[in-house]
């Protein structure tokens, strides 16, 4: 439920001035009197736009969840400067003096004092594949071979640039990778977990979503958090993400989360999600099984494929993929085409149609064998 302060705030539809910016809350579509947030795990996250026209995101940690304000600056600090990681760097932890009052804005103590330790960040491009897999299986998407691969790319091209600067997400999953499919390009979003050697693990922090989370991350019942505080932290996470965007389609099965991946199953390396996910993969991209299998059996994370691995696979297979012809590769279109096009004749094809001498072995009959002949009726074109 949306906080008293942030309900007064959206009432008064005005703006607030917050780091520099005025920001609107946005309304609900289906509570139209109320504003538009989210649960999330740890934290409520509520929607907003500038004056620009851009989304923006302000996040609220959950009490005792609230994540320390020097590390979180440090992860922006950490984090390099990419399009798919901007909700990372492009962001501010707010203090009690961030809302200012200004004529026309909205002000009030209790706003004030409730945006200490909230997180302000752009909103990723896109939607996240928990979204996109809801539309595979409904069937109102569907992604060729090529849009597949590419995106399987995209995402591991972003894992590896973070791993290029010994960072790790540590909890990729369905809600946290944001694609933009017409890019197609990759996001990722709340790095309130991030690793790097530089840093202390936080107090409070996450490390793993279910259906995602590496088997040998568990101790009994719960998952670890030291387990996944280490570089390529993301490789296994992200080959269990990286089936299920080449597989994932009507027929799948479907867990809490949105994936395909059942954590039990995970966790004992078999079962009927993982099956369905290998099976596909054999069918369909069987190179990429290879490197599937060795995440499920991997006894640590650097026994995981590694985002390179998938990058040459995703390339290898895209190659294999059929392509039309370059139009530089096709004879130059007959003149005669336009002309008649113009006057409103008839047209023979756009491109000449190939000669009889050009084509491998039209008859598939072989030398000797009697053709069969069907004889016509007298006058077959003939109407009657």
């Amino acid at each position: 439920m949306p906080a008293e302060c942030m309900d007064k705030w959206f009432n008064s539809r005005r703006p607030a001035f917050l780091a520099g910016r005025q920001f609107w809350l946005q309304k609900h579509p289906v509570l139209r009197d109320s504003p538009l947030s989210v649960l999330r795990g740890q934290a409520e996250v509520y929607c907003l736009l500038d004056s620009d026209g851009n989304s923006w995101l302000l996040k609220k940690c959950h009490p005792g969840k609230g994540l320390d304000r020097h590390y979180l600056e440090a992860v922006s600090r950490l984090l390099p400067q990419h399009p798919g990681l901007k909700t990372g760097t492009d962001r501010t932890v707010l203090t009690k003096g961030s809302l200012k009052h200004t004529p026309g804005s909205f002000f009030s103590v209790a706003l004030n004092h409730w945006l200490d330790n909230t997180i302000l960040m752009t909103r990723a491009q896109g939607v996240d594949w928990t979204a996109v897999a809801d539309q595979l299986r409904s069937g109102s998407l569907v992604l060729q071979a090529s849009q597949r691969l590419t995106v399987c790319q995209r995402l591991n091209e972003l894992v590896q640039v973070m791993e290029h600067h010994r960072l790790a997400h540590r909890d990729i999953a369905c809600g946290n990778a944001f694609f933009e499919l017409s890019s197609p390009s990759c996001a990722f979003i709340d790095f309130d977990s991030a690793f790097h050697p530089s840093l202390s693990m936080p107090k409070a922090t996450t490390c793993g979503t279910s259906g995602y989370a590496a088997p040998f991350a568990w101790r009994g019942d719960y998952l670890d958090a030291c387990a996944t505080w280490c570089e390529h932290a993301d490789r296994y996470a992200c080959a269990i993400l990286s089936a299920e965007i080449l597989v994932l389609g009507p027929q799948s099965p479907m867990t809490g989360e949105g994936g395909i991946f059942d954590q039990d199953d995970l966790r004992r390396r078999s079962g009927k999600t993982v099956d369905h996910a290998a099976d596909a993969l054999a069918q369909h991209y069987s190179q990429a099984l290879s490197l599937f299998r060795a995440a499920i059996k991997s006894r640590g994370f650097d026994d995981c494929p590694s985002p390179g691995d998938w990058i040459a696979c995703c390339q290898t297979l895209m190659a294999g993929l059929p392509r039309p012809p370059k139009l530089s590769d096709l004879e130059p279109p007959d003149p005669e085409f336009f002309r008649n096009c113009l006057h409103g004749r008839r047209t023979l094809p756009f491109w000449r149609p190939p000669r009889l001498a050009d084509l491998n072995d039209p008859w598939p009959f072989r030398p000797g064998v009697p053709l069969p002949t069907i004889p016509l009726p007298s006058g077959p074109w003939k109407r009657h």
